[in-house]
């Protein structure tokens, strides 16, 4: 009689079963962090963009306009600015979109604040940062011994919306009169 040696088939698809499994928690689990340290490196940004702001406040008297005092851009934003709204520009899949040429966001890199602006980790699709200043204020009201031109903001919103499902805002001035309408049905984050 021989002696077989080998697997069964049995034994086979037990450790074929046991592997895919195994691979499958590994994703989700490393899925799942990479998520997490994407929504980690947006707070720190928009972190580092209100410092920034708050410096350029304590310089102006003002927080920067949205879009360079332009009329016909109407989002400023990490991925560019339109006339419309900030879902119509970097369509997905498109790489290298940037803050608009005439978005006075640059202003904090022109004046040695920020050595670049930071861009959200995807910067594609809803995940992108947006500058919306508040003009409800007549800017005359930010502080006294200040010459104001057009459309200089006392308050604004910084948000960016987090891969855990909700948005995450940041405000400068107090609170501003309007909330970010971008994305209907998130709630905002509760910090």
């Amino acid at each position: 009689m021989k002696n077989k040696s080998g697997f069964t088939l049995i034994e086979l698809l037990v450790v074929i079963a046991i592997v895919g499994t195994l691979s499958t928690i590994i994703t989700i689990v490393f899925s799942s962090a990479q998520k997490n340290a994407r929504d980690q490196q947006r707070k720190s940004d928009l972190a580092k963009i209100q410092v920034a702001l708050e410096v350029y406040y304590s310089r102006h008297g003002y927080y920067p306009k949205e879009d360079g005092g332009s009329t016909t851009i109407y989002c400023d934003s990490s991925k560019g600015g339109d006339t419309n709204n900030c879902d119509t520009v970097c369509p997905n899949g498109v790489v290298g979109c940037d803050w608009h040429t005439v978005s006075d966001m640059r202003d904090l890199i022109t004046e040695n604040i920020l050595s670049t602006l930071p861009k959200d980790p995807k910067n594609n699709g809803p995940y992108y940062y947006r500058f919306e200043p508040d003009f409800t204020t007549a800017a005359s009201q930010c502080g006294t011994g200040w010459t104001y031109t057009n459309k200089e903001s006392c308050k604004y919103i910084f948000s960016a919306l987090l891969e855990g499902g909700c948005i995450y805002k940041i405000t400068g001035g107090g609170t501003p009169s309007s909330n970010d309408p971008r994305f209907p049905g998130y709630p905002y984050c509760t910090q």
